[in-house]
């Protein structure tokens, strides 16, 4: 399958970043050079010299936010002197070029009117698509904006190109900043860098990628950019899929998309998220000359994409267009399944293999778990893309259990082939991932981000993904889920439904003793389920082991601050053919609960918080990156004569997207309370949210609910 390199990643990256700051959404921070980027993973190299561990694997979920050049993007570090200007290309400003520029100014002064508060403008943004009648095609790439405030500049500080050697050719026409005081600075091939081709960490590819730096950016300057594509060596001239997307993080003055194709050759269209006021605008403008037809997009004054916690991918909801040359998958599963087929059929050595791995196996559930676990286990993942085929249909399974590395079809290849010798059915499914936008499915393409394999387990049909390594059967990373997904060998359009909350679980037993001197001992257990079980197996897996005591040490001082660890047990992250669980034992003071004659306990960890209901009202969909379950147990024994004074109330609050749950009884000596907190959609609608904001709310008042304890008479 096709990767889509690091413009497809999640995070973005310029191409010569030296030294970053990454956020995660802990609150910590890791500093150091980035070495490679995947849609799943970061890698860097740490700063400091005396980490213990300097090269650092981080899931994308970990990361909230990522500062280049050692600082964060946008902050009070971005005002620098200003460094000497680069070489003075030959040709220096025209009087055209003054002309230009004052157009630019005079339309930016007039949009800023309307959006007296946004980091910057787009002026325009226009793609044009000329298919030619030999299969060949080109597309011309024009854009302008404004720079209004500091945090826009690192988003406008970089164009990169992506083009695959001996198929594409791209030329940058046009790279100029219009300075507020006057300068204009040309292009300047002095600051093109062309790397190619990618060599990184998880990644081999044979794209090449040109990088142009805007040159002495500044508030309020302007930069006009205008770039070619020419496509002169497709490798399937009929496999032509154009696609335009009109919204912006900033206001856009204007967005066009214009495809011309020969007069005799049929173009098919489908537009998305063109609702309300836009309904009319997916629509096309077609003009004819007498040998071409052209159909035109145009949208004027596009405001900015919302900006809200928990909201979905970028584009998710943006109006965007897709075109092609024809209306039906079936050249598509025709090509595919082709190559795929081929690929996995099982020599003889993976026919060994399977029988191997599924040796203590008396069902084909069991078989398929064995498959599932060996795939994660012991094919590392790297994308070596050299190629049509291997880029999209991935490299023989044989191959890969070689070379004991593949990308994510190649491993799904492999995993298919070693259920095809069980006479398990299966096919690779092509998808992108509920990370980015939703795939437009009305027509066909090939631009896939992500493979997994679809199967027929006994009378069930299941998706796995064995990309990853930390997924225990027949869990997938959340980020699979929800999602539609192109089915190759059955030739339909799937849908992997999202996991029930009791599938990506998390549950919680707690064993406290009050004693009366005022400490608390509390004995810890916990098993995971589900994707929420496969992230935490890789957090665990992917440290040291001399590590894992201050890691645990850290998260119970999160909730129990003073906590003193002592006892722990990690089960095995590697091993999947059991839950991951974690026991610990800890010791806290309590004085600090009592209160005239009163102990006030909250229970540990109980509490909820809502970054995504804090606003009043939404203009976007609230998206977790899975539905999930928390349930908790708490045995609480009280000292000699204590007893509860008060105890929350009994609570039970549902919502078609939740349901949440606390109970508390006492039994002398020892006080029980169950609570469970459960997310059931991984998309919360936002007609929904005024009802589903009030039920979190609810619920978070009842988790702060306190209990209170009589101290045994003296």
């Amino acid at each position: 399958m096709r990767t889509r390199f690091l413009a497809a990643a999640v995070l973005l990256m310029p191409a010569f970043a030296a030294g970053e700051t990454i956020l995660l959404r802990s609150g910590k921070t890791v500093s150091g050079k980035i070495l490679s980027a995947s849609a799943n993973y970061v890698t860097i190299l740490k700063s400091d010299p005396q980490a213990k561990r300097r090269q650092v694997k981080l899931s994308v979920a970990q990361i909230a936010e990522i500062g280049f050049n050692g600082r964060k993007v946008g902050s009070a570090q971005d005002s620098q002197p200003a460094r000497p200007l680069p070489p003075e290309p030959k040709n220096q400003p025209t009087e055209a070029d003054r002309q230009r520029g004052a157009e630019l100014f005079a339309s930016a002064t007039t949009y800023a009117q309307k959006w007296p508060d946004a980091a910057a403008l787009v002026l325009y943004e226009t793609g044009k698509y000329s298919y030619h009648a030999d299969g060949t095609w080109t597309m011309r790439y024009r854009f302008a904006a404004q720079i209004l405030k500091e945090t826009a500049m690192g988003d406008m500080a970089i164009f990169n190109e992506y083009q695959e050697d001996g198929r594409e050719r791209v030329k940058i026409l046009k790279a100029t900043v219009y300075r507020p005081d006057g300068k204009i600075i040309l292009y300047n091939p002095a600051n093109l860098r062309d790397t190619s081709p990618q060599e990184e960490d998880d990644m081999y590819a044979d794209a090449g990628t040109l990088s142009y730096a805007m040159p002495l950016l500044c508030p309020g300057a302007i930069i006009e950019y205008e770039a070619e594509r020419e496509t002169y060596n497709p490798f399937r001239k009929d496999f032509f899929f154009p696609e335009w997307e009109f919204q912006s993080s900033w206001p856009v003055q204007e967005s066009s998309l214009e495809v011309t194709v020969p007069k005799n050759i049929p173009f098919y269209h489908s537009a998305v998220g063109f609702t309300g006021a836009l309904a009319d605008s997916g629509d096309p403008k077609v003009t004819e000359t007498e040998n071409e037809r052209s159909y035109r997009w145009k949208l004027s004054d596009v405001a900015p994409a919302p900006l809200e916690p928990s909201m979905p991918p970028k584009g998710d909801t943006s109006p965007r267009i897709k075109g092609a040359l024809f209306k039906e998958w079936d050249r598509v599963y025709d090509w595919l399944s082709g190559m795929y087929d081929e690929r996995i059929k099982p020599d003889a050595e993976l026919v060994k293999l399977s029988a191997d791995i599924t040796r203590n196996a008396k069902t084909d559930e069991e078989k398929a778990a064995a498959i599932y676990d060996f795939v994660q286990a012991n094919v590392r993942y790297i994308a070596v893309k050299m190629g049509i085929a291997s880029s999209w249909g991935g490299y023989s399974a044989s191959t890969t259990w070689h070379r004991r590395y593949g990308c994510c079809i190649d491993k799904a290849i492999l995993m298919c082939s070693l259920l095809q010798a069980q006479k398990i059915a299966c096919s690779p499914v092509l998808l992108d991932t509920n990370l980015t936008r939703r795939h437009d499915m009305s027509l066909p393409d090939i631009e896939f981000e992500h493979a997994l394999v679809w199967a027929r387990v006994g009378d069930k049909e299941i998706f796995l993904d064995p990309t990853a390594y930390d997924f225990r059967y027949p869990a997938m990373d959340a980020m699979d889920y929800g999602v539609e997904a192109l089915n190759i060998f059955n030739r339909r359009v799937d849908y992997i439904p999202n996991v029930k909350p009791r599938e990506n679980s998390s549950a919680y037993n707690y064993d406290i003793t009050l004693s009366t001197s005022g400490t608390a001992l509390v004995r810890f257990a916990s098993e995971y389920s589900g994707p929420r079980e496969g992230e935490l197996r890789e957090l665990y897996r992917s440290s040291e082991p001399e590590d894992r005591a201050q890691m645990l040490s850290e998260w119970i001082g999160e909730t129990a601050p003073g906590a003193v660890l002592g006892d722990w047990k990690l089960s095995d992250p590697s091993d999947l053919s059991r839950p991951l669980s974690i026991t610990l034992d800890y010791s806290m003071d309590a004085s600090a609960w009592r209160a005239g004659g009163l102990t006030i306990l909250a229970l540990p960890d109980f509490e909820i918080t809502s970054d995504e209901t804090a606003l009043d009202s939404r203009s976007s969909d609230v998206v977790y990156p899975a539905p999930y379950g928390k349930y908790y147990h708490y045995a609480i024994t009280l000292p000699p004569g204590a007893e509860p004074a008060s105890l929350p109330v009994h609570t039970e609050i549902a919502n078609p997207n939740g349901a949440f749950s606390l109970a508390c009884r006492w039994k002398a000596p020892q006080l029980v309370c169950d609570g469970s907190m459960e997310v059931a959609s991984r998309v919360v609608a936002v007609s929904d949210y005024p009802a589903f904001k009030t039920f979190i709310e609810n619920a978070a008042r009842a988790s702060r609910e306190k209990i209170f304890i009589k101290e045994a008479a003296r």
